[in-house]
């Protein structure tokens, strides 16, 4: 998040003068730290979830957006200092989350994590043209069916893969999804 460099973690940084080379600098070191060889599966930390619930509720709760940005994130970790464990990142925490409630206004229109823009006004007229030439019974304003489909798809072409979209084009390998297959072969071959 602080490398995007136009996002509002390092806009907060550079509003209060905290010198994001040092934060930085104290993260990648307690990266390095941390064990490489893990022999579970990964997962999140209990901590990283309930920073993550708490920036979602705070969002949900303090403005109309359902976008969680970086600067919400950063205000969860200030009130829970006890999750930020890179010690030399702790600068972090001289902000307090007053000070971000405050300054997070003043950077939505500046940030790079501004919301999805609105639909054009030709999908719009398009979409009202398709309505009305469709059945009557038909349910919700063509506007708000447009929005909501253009904000799904920003949000599943974000965060998905369209496993339909690579089988389609022959990009995914034969074998994706047959873990029970495979493991039944290995077994009749380990006899």
């Amino acid at each position: 998040l602080i490398e995007a460099g136009d996002g509002d973690i390092p806009a907060i940084l550079r509003h209060y003068g905290i010198d994001i080379d040092k934060v930085w600098d104290g993260l990648i070191a307690a990266i390095a730290h941390v064990p490489r060889n893990l022999r579970g599966k990964p997962a999140l930390s209990p901590q990283l979830a309930t920073v993550m619930q708490d920036a979602w509720a705070r969002t949900a709760s303090d403005t109309e957006d359902a976008t969680v940005r970086s600067g919400n994130l950063l205000q969860a970790i200030v009130d829970a200092p006890h999750v930020l464990r890179a010690q030399n990142a702790w600068p972090l925490l001289s902000i307090s989350s007053a000070q971000i409630e405050r300054l997070l206004p003043r950077l939505a229109h500046r940030s790079c994590e501004n919301a999805p823009e609105e639909p054009d006004a030709e999908v719009i007229e398009s979409a009202s043209a398709a309505q009305s030439e469709a059945p009557a019974a038909t349910p919700a304003a063509p506007e708000t069916r447009v929005a909501q489909h253009k904000t799904d798809a920003d949000a599943l072409a974000r965060f998905a893969i369209d496993l339909t979209d690579k089988a389609r084009n022959g990009q995914i390998d034969p074998v994706f999804g047959r873990d029970r297959e495979i493991q039944q072969m290995v077994d009749v071959l380990a006899r």
